[in-house]
């Protein structure tokens, strides 16, 4: 009996060393997939952040470009009215200027008128 008695008691033993180094696998097991874990959660936290820095970047050169274009359009508005400004001085111009030719012409037609008025006299 003592011999039996023995026997389960070194069963037990060996059966509760290999609970604990099950235990002990599992927990050194458990430890490194929730360290993978961190890192992999880490990581992923990283790569986001580094993608959201690429698209603020991206924001701030867009808004970069599109300050550019808004004061090249104003160059060119500016350069569009100063253009229309000088169409309608040279058309006021061409306006007075027919206005003049049309005084000389009229002017012209009555010195004729009268040169041949004095001619008739003469004859």
């Amino acid at each position: 009996m003592k011999k039996l008695q023995n026997h389960f008691e070194q069963e037990i033993l060996k059966y509760r060393a290999d609970f604990e180094l099950l235990n002990n696998r599992y927990q050194v097991c458990s430890s490194f997939y929730f360290i993978l874990y961190y890192y992999n959660i880490n990581d992923e936290l990283n790569q986001l952040k580094l993608e959201n820095d690429k698209l603020r970047l991206n924001i701030k050169k867009s808004d970069i470009i599109g300050t550019e274009i808004e004061k090249q359009m104003q160059i060119r508005d500016s350069e569009i009215n100063k253009l229309k400004q000088d169409v309608h001085l040279k058309d006021t111009q061409i306006a007075d200027k027919d206005k003049l030719i049309q005084k000389i012409q009229t002017d012209i037609e009555i010195i004729k008128q009268d040169l041949h008025k004095e001619k008739q006299l003469i004859i």
